[in-house]
């Protein structure tokens, strides 16, 4: 369920194999829709990152061309090079087109795990379980 909501995440989450075998191991009893929700909330976190920001420093991108430019991107309190400004001074100061967010990695994940918990319990699985084995069939 993982990797079918971060294939649509643009540009693609830095996350690894073993990074994605542990949010599936922490996310035991989530639905898919669960998942979804829980990919949603956490492509957001570099947002949050740039809204809470109080330093960004300067990196160089690629455009679509190829062509080489200087950005800022949110960086921890005293990064060497960083330059200490809120989201909003980076704006009016450097205008917004400046600004570009880190990729989503597997701390984001992590992160929204504490906010999104599953939407079924396990008692509500367990009676699923038991109308099955009482009245219907597996597969």
């Amino acid at each position: 369920m993982f990797e079918i909501n971060i294939d649509k995440i643009s540009p693609k989450p830095d996350v690894s194999e073993e990074q994605l075998a542990l949010l599936a191991n922490k996310t035991e009893g989530y639905s898919g829709s669960d998942i979804a929700v829980l990919c949603r909330d956490a492509v957001m976190e570099p947002v949050r990152r740039c809204q809470d920001a109080q330093e960004f420093q300067e990196v160089e991108v690629e455009d679509d061309e190829g062509n080489k430019l200087k950005k800022l991107m949110p960086c921890a309190p005293g990064t060497k090079g960083g330059i200490k400004m809120t989201l909003m001074q980076l704006a009016e100061t450097r205008g917004p087109e400046m600004l570009i967010a880190p990729p989503v990695n597997y701390r984001d994940f992590d992160k929204t795990l504490l906010r999104c918990k599953p939407s079924v319990s396990e008692g509500d699985l367990q009676e699923f379980q038991d109308f099955t084995n009482n009245y219907g069939q597996e597969g």
